[in-house]
This record gives structure tokens, sequence and C-alpha cells, in this order.
């Protein structure tokens, strides 16, 4: 990678901004739980559970009004990574048609039922996000009466949290952007942002969704010097590739300072590092202090 190149293009970028990009159903850059689907997610500074919480995903895409076999009395356990446990167990007034319960409907009983974990809907999928976070967070599902989480298509078993942000770089198959394609960006350089400002900038032409600032440059600078796994890379054969977040370089001293999110977002460049040649989603960290 022309890493001289790159750091030129975003020198001469700032200040400069356009229309915020559409975004593609599949994801360019998300949450390495839930690939080329979920791009926000939470980060805890807490004191003892500092990082990210568990999340759980069903592969299969619903409507956000799709009916799922859930009914009142149909009931789960979670345990979490301190020797907790507590049954959900679904009630009709959880449900507009109890005979016919809706997978949000489904998903915000389990928010309003459940101090360990919380539900939600994103990008056409059900998620179940652990309400506490870090490597040492767990969620240990256990499906009971009438099988709601099989229901739904959760899995049993356990996930885990972690102190990092595993990132998921993928290009689509058939981007909006242009004519490139899985093969057509294999083995070319990337380069992650990271952002406390949602604004735009312009790079060669091409819009990133966020505004660079302070945090990019201390970002940029603890990626040249490698402190940051997967920030600086190249994509492999299929135009892939995977990141770790480390919020290190701002989570320091006194944490209300901090923004209440960072944004990160990556550039795929030419061969030679000259020109931008994909842009990708914005994708959210949102700071739980």
């Amino acid at each position: 990678m022309k890493r001289s190149a790159i750091f030129a293009g975003f020198a001469g970028a700032l200040g400069l901004s356009a229309a915020v990009l559409a975004h593609h159903v599949q994801t360019p850059l998300s949450f390495l739980s839930g690939p080329n689907v979920l791009d926000t997610i939470q980060y805890h500074l807490k004191p003892g559970g500092v990082g990210v919480p568990p999340y759980l995903m069903v592969p299969e895409e619903f409507d956000h009004h799709a009916v799922v076999n859930v009914a009142p009395g149909h009931s789960f356990t979670v345990s979490n990574g301190a020797g907790v446990t507590e049954s959900v167990v679904f009630d009709a007034s959880d449900f507009a048609d109890p005979a016919a319960p809706e997978i949000e409907e489904v998903l915000e009983a389990v928010s309003n039922r459940s101090t360990l974990l919380s539900g939600f809907y994103k990008n056409g999928h059900a998620f179940l996000r652990g309400e506490a976070a870090g490597s040492a967070a767990a969620l240990t599902l256990t499906d009971g009466s009438g099988g709601p989480l099989a229901a739904v298509g959760f899995s049993t078993g356990t996930a885990s949290g972690s102190r990092l942000v595993p990132l998921e770089i993928s290009i689509p198959l058939d981007d909006h952007h242009g004519a490139h394609n899985d093969a057509g960006l294999a083995f070319h350089p990337y380069r992650v942002f990271v952002s406390a400002t949602a604004g735009t900038t312009v790079l060669d032409g091409q819009t990133l969704p966020i505004a660079f600032d302070d945090v990019t440059r201390i970002y940029y600078r603890a990626a040249i010097q490698g402190q940051l796994q997967g920030f600086l890379g190249t994509l492999n054969d299929t135009s892939d590739a995977k990141a770790m977040l480390d919020l290190g370089p701002v989570a320091k001293g006194d944490l209300s300072q901090l923004p209440d999110e960072l944004y990160l977002a990556y550039a795929v460049y030419s061969m030679d590092g000259q020109a931008v040649e994909f842009v990708s989603n914005r994708f959210v960290v949102q700071l739980v202090k």
C-alpha cells in the first residue's frame, strides 16, 4: 500500500463534504457477529464491563411485520457470565393479536421482560443483545415451553462479548458505486477511518460518510504505527478483510469527555494507491458510559 499517497488524499480532503451515501442491502462494513447486516453496535465503558456485549442474530431475513410461531406462555431461559439466570415468559399483553404475534413485538417483549438482554430488529434480521459487556460477558440461552427461540430462529448455546470490536469488510457482489464486483477489488489496498463527526468527506471524488476530525488523526497515527489490526491492509481474493477496533486511543482520562458515538467507514484504493475506487457505509459505535 502507498501510505504516502493515501495520506495525501486524506489531508487534502479535510473540510470537503457532499451528500450522504445510500446504503446497499449487503452492508460493506459490519459487525463480525452479524456479517453484512449489523452496522450499529454498543460499546460499554463502564467499570467492570468494558467492551462489546454478546450479540445473537437470526440468519433468516424477516419483514418487520412477519408473524412468528410464538404464543402467550411460551418461555426460554437466559444466563449471563456472572451466574445470574432468569426465565422470560411471553404474555398475551405483549402482542396486539396474541394469535398472530409479529417479530418486532416478540423482540420488544424480550426487552421488556428481561434484565439480562434486549431484542431488536435491524436490516431484516432479529437480534438479541446482552446488557453486560466485555470479554467476561456471556449469554446462554435455553429454550423452554413452546420453543420460542427455535420458532424465531435463534440458536441456543453461549455467545460471548469482547473488549475489541470485530469488523467485517466486504465489497458487495453487485454494488451501486460502479462496475466493481467480488473479484474486481481483490488484493486492492484499503484503509478504515474513524471519526467522532457524522458528516461527509470527499476522497478523490468519492463521498465517505464520515467527517474527518481530531479522532481521525489519532486513529491514523495508531494505524500507521501498527497498533490497530486490519485498519491498513489489502483485501483478500474475494475482496474481503477483517479489522479490530480498539477504543484505547480515545478511551483515556475523563470518559465523560468522549462523544456519544464514533463513526467508521473505509475506502478502497487503486493498486497504486493513487485513486479511491470504493467507499463503504457508515458504521456506528454507540458509547455507553
